[in-house]
């Protein structure tokens, strides 16, 4: 018989004279009844072997007799697998002021953590209040921006149209080319601003990737040409529609494509589309035999504002496209992923489905075109 006791289990604790507490929803949650573990504590406590009675359970006297000191304690352990398991406890209580101790001591360490939550509550909401004021920051510099950006960049394409000798015209090229860096990088701190405050718009319909790849491979085609590098598209077979936001596909394309560029001096840049019918998907492969990818900094490259190896020491940039670019393909259920090797070349593979997953995350709006190709 046991005397005054105390089961912990699933954080109750129940106790009472000549019996012992127990906790219904541990009970559901073992799949056993009160019976069992009574005959499993009441065994061990007369120093009895466990019996058929106990079925899966066994009970084991971690200090033999109850009256050496309080806190000798009955574990009760799952044994119908390789490996036991404790499953609950059964501590002898002297004294009922032993109880009451216990029980003050249970609410202080609960008021305790229920300070400590409301403390790193308020943390949290002055985290997340200080990120939605960056966001709503960037946003606002950047539309400010746009539009003395946009000035000076019509004057400099419209001087540039003028009668200029080559020194002059070289200069307007210049101008141009740091606007357009500016541009790539406000539109990218939008983007990202957008998709971190869930406001991303994505617009669906059914597109032709091939035709869409072929379309981005000519127009890079007069870049690579004044660098001396070859530009190829292959496009394998037939290709299936797929549902996708096609302008933002066409920016991860013309990224991936652009860094291929920007970092292969010689040699050549390929993209290759194929249909993958076990996947139900198509892949958009863009390789080059550029400078290449350490590969313990192949998964940094898809961070925020990093850059590594020669990118970082010979390329300015924001280090913000290919965040984004995975961003957006995971937001159409696809992948982005790399392979590199330095000095050899990097390849850049898209991965979308056929048909976008109804469980995307809603962090993204989304909206569906109906109609013919885009």
């Amino acid at each position: 018989m046991l005397a005054h006791a105390i089961v912990r289990s699933n954080g109750a604790q129940n106790w009472g004279e000549n019996w012992f507490g127990y906790s219904g929803s541990w009970l559901a949650l073992l799949g056993v009844t009160a019976v069992v573990v009574v005959a499993a504590l009441a065994a061990a406590s007369a120093g009895l072997s466990p019996g058929r009675d106990v079925q899966a359970l066994a009970v084991r006297l971690d200090a033999i007799g109850w009256d050496d000191a309080a806190g000798t304690s009955i574990a009760v352990e799952e044994t119908t697998g390789a490996r036991a398991r404790p499953l609950a406890s059964a501590v002898r209580i002297t004294s009922f002021d032993a109880v009451g101790e216990l029980f003050s001591n249970l609410e202080r360490l609960r008021a305790r953590l229920a300070e400590d939550v409301g403390t790193y509550q308020r943390a949290l909401d002055r985290t997340h209040e200080a990120d939605a004021a960056k966001r709503e920051f960037l946003a606002a510099v950047s539309h400010e921006l746009r539009t003395p950006l946009n000035s000076i960049r019509g004057f400099a394409q419209l001087l540039l149209e003028t009668e200029l000798n080559e020194s002059q015209a070289e200069d307007v090229r210049l101008i141009l080319a740091g606007g357009q860096q500016l541009q790539d990088l406000i539109e990218d701190i939008l983007d990202l601003s957008m998709i971190e405050s869930g406001e991303l718009e994505l617009r669906f319909a059914p597109c032709d990737l091939g035709h869409l790849v072929g379309e981005l491979v000519d127009i890079h085609s007069s870049q690579v040409r004044e660098r001396g590098v070859e530009l190829r598209a292959d496009i394998q077979g037939e290709i299936p529609t797929v549902v996708c936001d096609a302008k933002r596909i066409g920016q991860v394309v013309t990224n991936l494509l652009s860094n291929a560029i920007k970092f292969t001096e010689a040699g050549r840049v390929g993209v290759r589309v194929r249909y993958e019918p076990m996947r139900a998907a198509v892949a958009i492969a863009v390789s080059d035999t550029g400078v290449g990818i350490a590969a313990d900094e192949l998964e940094a490259i898809f961070e925020e504002y990093q850059q590594v190896g020669a990118t970082k020491r010979k390329q300015r940039g924001t280090g913000l496209g290919l965040a984004i670019a995975r961003r957006i393909a995971s937001a159409h259920g696809g992948s982005l992923s790399a392979k590199s090797r330095l000095e050899v070349g990097s390849t850049f593979t898209l991965r979308l489905p056929l048909e976008v997953p109804l469980d995307l995350d809603d962090s993204y709006t989304r909206s569906d075109t109906h109609g013919g190709l885009v």
